[in-house]
């Protein structure tokens, strides 16, 4: 670090995108409940390679996914 300030360019992601995105995610979390069913997993992706799930997602407490992720890291640590 050399510099009090870095600018790092970040690609806009378009508003008819976000909307189609979220409103998808919206509707499959709408059946779920509906259903009485959990939600499809989230991608790789949207989980930021797992990092997500540890650390910040809100629902991590009732995922499987990320239940059986806890898991696993106890498995590993221990």
């Amino acid at each position: 670090v050399d510099r009090p300030i870095y600018i790092i360019p970040i690609n806009k992601i378009s508003d008819r995108w976000l909307v189609r995105y979220f409103n998808k995610k919206a509707a499959m979390l709408k059946q779920a409940m509906e259903n009485h069913t959990m939600p499809p997993v989230c991608s790789a992706r949207e989980r930021w390679n797992n990092r997500k799930c540890v650390d910040y997602c809100d629902a991590r407490a009732e995922c499987d996914y990320s239940r059986e992720l806890q898991l696993a890291m106890v498995g590993l640590a221990g």
